[in-house]
């Protein structure tokens, strides 16, 4: 397994895999831990992860398939979550797991990490960098969390609806998922879920200087 770390902006540390499917498996129940809508919080296996997935996923229910591996390119994770696996509440952990572990351990303090592979695409690269930062900049969270109120209703319900079917998000992680999915995914949301209107791509506008102010430091 092939990666390496760097800081692109204070307390955010970026690891990226040459291959996808190491990023996956070894971020899997770190982030399935933080937001999955069926584990978060809890304390489960590998194999009970992927039964369950397999059963509930989108992909899962139509090919009877564990695809997860294929769905997500993606992944951030507040520092308080490596906490159960470095007290060995997870054991027995996958060589991945520690070899992840092992780079993070013993670091002290409040940071942020997130992961992609290969040469990511930057819209993913800022999406889980948005992530990072509505937890390690308080100014930049408030910020957000303003422009997320002044989503209209029937707007933050359609956003809700998607991230709700697509079996990947606790709903305690949801005004943090609109923040990044407007902020930098808006055309998309646009064009694969028909998710539009003019006061979304007005408050998108808004996310945008926010986010840009906040990467230049």
């Amino acid at each position: 397994m092939i990666f390496k770390i760097e800081e692109p902006i204070k307390n955010i540390y970026h690891v990226n895999f040459v291959k996808k499917k190491d990023l996956c498996e070894t971020f899997m129940r770190f982030q399935e831990h933080f937001e999955s809508p069926e584990f978060r919080g809890k304390i489960f296996s590998i194999k009970e992860y992927k039964a369950w997935y397999r059963k509930t996923s989108p992909k899962g229910k139509k090919t009877g398939r564990f695809t997860y591996n294929q769905d997500w390119s993606g992944f951030n994770i507040p520092s308080y979550i490596l906490e159960p696996f470095k007290e060995g509440k997870f054991n027995p952990l996958s060589k991945k797991e520690k070899a992840f572990l092992k780079e993070f351990g013993d670091k002290k303090g409040k940071f942020y990490i997130i992961g992609t592979y290969g040469s990511t695409n930057l819209d993913t690269l800022d999406h889980e960098i948005a992530h990072a930062l509505f937890y390690t900049d308080s100014v930049y969270q408030k910020k957000m969390k303003k422009l997320v109120s002044s989503i209209p209703a029937k707007d933050l319900k359609r956003i809700h609806n998607h991230l709700g079917a697509s079996g990947g998000y606790h709903e305690e992680v949801f005004e943090d998922e609109t923040h990044a999915y407007i902020t930098i995914n808006m055309p998309y949301m646009e064009k694969k879920h028909g998710i539009t209107s003019d006061d979304l791509w007005s408050v998108h506008k808004k996310m945008q200087k926010v986010f840009k102010d906040h990467t230049k430091k």
